[in-house]
């Protein structure tokens, strides 16, 4: 960059209030969709089939809709060639919506280098009368997406900003969000969000977004700032924020704050808060924190259990494994109950083969009276922390005829070659050798199969350099040969795994696999949908009511109201559920890996997941997406412009919470 334009960079971030009203003249700034229009659907359609040179034109019309449209479908194009065209609405469009997501499209875009210095620029063109305006706090968010190093220490030096400046303030949190995001952090800007938090007159959607930050990034230097954060934990009502600074505050491992974080774990009445408060005892000694949590697993809220035995699992001592062996003979959950076994594996010492083998035993003998795969799952996981019974791991798990049960066990894999007494149960480099190569055959042998969701997981343990596979490798042809039989898209995620793992065996640099437009837009769905039409799904656990946003992401809807017009998501179990982040349906497999014969484009908007209750798209990428959707439980603004939302939960969010691994959804119907 010359000289010049760190000029302009810096001229107009130092006037960030600053700026010129541009002229409106008479063109339209009514923002109207219509669906059931053609010339409407086609610039939908245009963005779907990448035909940038169509959708441009879009961004020149008089009719502000068509504007605001194609812009929006430029922000899910990362590689578009329009900036000059978008930074246009941006300085001069009527319209403010316009004007916001073209701020929206180019913090999206890949080439950043050159959408930066237009979003700065832009920022001093926006009206000087009104200075607290969305647009800017948009211009401001797009920035932390885009901008470097400079324009971090500026906004994190921002101080003209007044407590009513509410859309500027969340912008500049926002803005200091993204740029953690990339790995780019600024005392300055950590200042800045404990500020936020300190004020309960700063708006509760800045102060959400301020804990996120420092929940998230654990390069933040919070030495010193432990009372603060502790102050604004108990200043703050709201469950968003709290269970965001309890993890931030226990970072640190303080012993004094040790007991005042238990008994906020104790006192915490939304599940969320207690989740991310046990999660968080990681940092401390096990024997100061055990005869508090106990307790929690047999809680009533299957989260709270999981993550405390989770918990456990990964910091019992060698010396505190008896009492947990006592404590799995008590009524607890299964998947409780395998966690913990788990955590006996893990931590019993070699030679200690008795206490080893009494929980092996025991492990193996729970696991046969089960009859749910994810359950069983959860205890062929426990089993790979036992390196001795690595061919019983094999047989039930890796040859086991549920799909799940075989991904779990691939997956779980490293944790065999990876225990520290791995070599010392084996001792001879010879013994070593021979189960190394065992392993390695069970791995390369999927790839003879058509379990399309056991390769991907093999192709990602075959590359883990800490395994250390890559010399032992003597022949790629069966990779190659699995690659090669794919049906694409349909096993598109498995695909992409696969050749990451060849190019990093070839020492070559992967290559992302773009995927051609394979599936129109069923227009019919959108246009059946009015602005009442709301999803009832009926689960296990009770009905959840979903609102869709068609307006935001017109083919996703089109897609999920097919595919529930076609009763193709009854029967499907929620595969996926991760305690206060997300539960995740939608899989034909069951274990993550299944998809149909066609891929969907993301559609990404200015929606932020600042709440729980979004529903968003899973993918393996940009342009990835087929069946598989997700509930969040809380915000996860880090899935911001990244996993397309299609709607939200309008009512059932007990529901939500209360699903487990395994439930089902036994039917969804769309009232329209």
């Amino acid at each position: 960059m010359n000289r010049s334009q760190h000029l302009i960079i810096v001229i107009g971030l130092a006037t960030l209030i600053f700026g010129c009203i541009p002229p409106s003249g008479e063109v339209d700034t009514n923002i109207s969709i219509d669906w059931s229009k053609s010339d409407i659907q086609q610039i939908i359609d245009s963005g779907d089939e990448r035909r940038e040179d169509v959708l441009n034109t879009y961004l020149n019309e008089p009719t502000a809709t068509k504007r605001y449209l194609s812009a929006q479908v430029f922000g899910s194009i990362l590689d578009h060639d329009v900036h000059d065209q978008l930074n246009n609405i941006l300085i001069s469009d009527p319209s403010e919506d316009c004007r916001q997501i073209a701020a929206f499209a180019l913090g999206q875009s890949a080439k950043s280098e050159i959408s930066r210095d237009m979003l700065v620029a832009a920022f001093a063109y926006q009206d000087s009368v009104n200075i607290n305006n969305e647009t800017r706090m948009r211009i401001l968010e797009a920035v932390g997406k885009v901008g470097d190093e400079k324009m971090l220490g500026f906004i994190a030096e921002q101080s003209t900003y007044l407590k009513t400046h509410d859309h500027l303030l969340l912008g500049q949190a926002r803005s200091l969000y993204q740029f953690g995001l990339r790995g780019m952090t600024d005392p300055k800007g950590t200042e800045k969000m404990l500020s936020f938090l300190l004020n309960q007159e700063i708006s509760a959607q800045a102060r959400v977004v301020a804990a996120n930050y420092f929940y998230r990034f654990r390069n933040l230097d919070l030495t010193l700032l432990d009372e603060q954060l502790f102050q604004a934990y108990k200043e703050n009502d709201d469950p968003r924020i709290k269970m965001c600074l309890l993890p931030a505050i226990a970072r640190g491992g303080d012993q004094q704050l040790l007991q005042p974080i238990l008994s906020e774990i104790a006192r915490a009445r939304d599940y969320r808060i207690k989740v991310n408060g046990i999660k968080s005892l990681s940092s401390y000694q096990y024997s100061a924190f055990r005869d508090s949590v106990l307790g929690y697993l047999s809680d009533d809220n299957i989260h709270v259990a999981i993550t405390t035995a989770e918990l456990m699992k990964n910091t019992i001592p060698s010396n505190g494994i008896k009492p947990i062996i006592r404590l799995c003979q008590e009524d607890l959950r299964p998947e409780v109950k395998a966690r913990l076994y788990a955590g006996v594996l893990r931590a019993v010492p070699y030679y200690l083969s008795n206490t080893r083998k009494r929980a092996a035993d025991e492990a193996q003998i729970a696991m046969s009276k089960l009859s749910s795969p994810y359950q069983i799952a959860s205890y062929i996981e426990a089993l790979s922390y036992d390196p001795i019974n690595y061919e019983v791991f094999y047989q039930k798990g890796i040859k086991s005829r549920e799909l799940p049960v075989v991904s779990a066990a691939i997956g779980a894999i490293p944790n065999i070659l990876k225990a520290e007494k791995f070599k010392d149960v084996y001792r001879t480099k010879s013994a070593v050798e021979k189960v190394r190569s065992d392993i390695l055959g069970y791995l390369l042998a999927v790839f003879e199969t058509d379990n399309s969701g056991a390769m991907a997981i093999a192709s990602v343990v075959l590359r883990d350099e800490t395994l250390g596979f890559k010399e032992e490798i003597e022949s790629l042809e069966l990779l190659l040969s699995a690659s090669r039989r794919l049906k694409i898209p349909e096993q598109l995620e498995t695909k992409i795994e696969i050749e990451k793992t060849i190019a990093y065996l070839k020492d070559e640099r992967y290559e992302d696999i773009k995927v051609d437009y394979n599936h129109p837009i069923d227009w019919t769905e959108i246009e059946s949908l009015t602005d009442s039409s709301i999803v009832y799904i009926l689960t296990d656990r009770g009905n959840i009511e979903l609102k869709l946003y068609p307006n935001e992401a017109a083919g996703t809807v089109a897609n999920f109201a097919k595919l529930v017009d076609l009763d193709f998501y009854d029967g499907k179990v929620f595969h996926r559920v991760v305690p206060n982040f997300v539960v995740q349906t939608g899989c034909p497999r069951g274990d993550g890996y299944g998809s149909l014969d066609y891929t969907i484009r993301s559609e990404f908007s200015k929606i932020s997941y600042d709440q729980g209750g979004y529903i968003g798209m899973a993918s393996a990428g940009p342009d990835t997406e087929s069946t598989q959707w997700f509930i969040t439980h809380s915000p996860t603004p880090h899935l911001d412009g990244k996993y397309t939302i299609f709607g939200k939960v309008v009512s059932g969010m007990e529901v939500v919470h209360e699903i487990q691994q395994g439930d089902k959804i036994t039917d969804i119907r769309i009232i329209k």
